[in-house]
């Protein structure tokens, strides 16, 4: 189950990661054609943000899970004890 969250994490991550990447080119050959092709890629370069928006929130929710099923909190406080 633990190595199930990390593959779909890893996944995930890396789809959103190349759909950003998509999305800059997209808006960059945009600017450079300009006019009405560079404002219809511009919009349809935003509809496909929200979706990897939408993917990115996914990948951190399994990253959550996974890091409480492994008992990973590393930002909670232990007690030590001074002896």
């Amino acid at each position: 189950m633990n190595r199930l969250f990390e593959d779909l994490y890893t996944i995930i991550t890396f789809i959103t990661l190349c759909v950003g990447l998509a999305v800059a080119l997209l808006f960059l050959f945009g600017i450079i054609v300009g006019g009405s092709i560079g404002a219809s890629l511009a919009v349809f370069a935003g509809e496909i943000i929200s979706w990897a928006i939408i993917l990115a929130a996914l990948a951190v929710a399994l990253g959550i899970i996974h890091l409480y099923i492994n008992k990973q909190h590393t930002l909670t406080i232990d007690s030590q004890d001074e002896s």
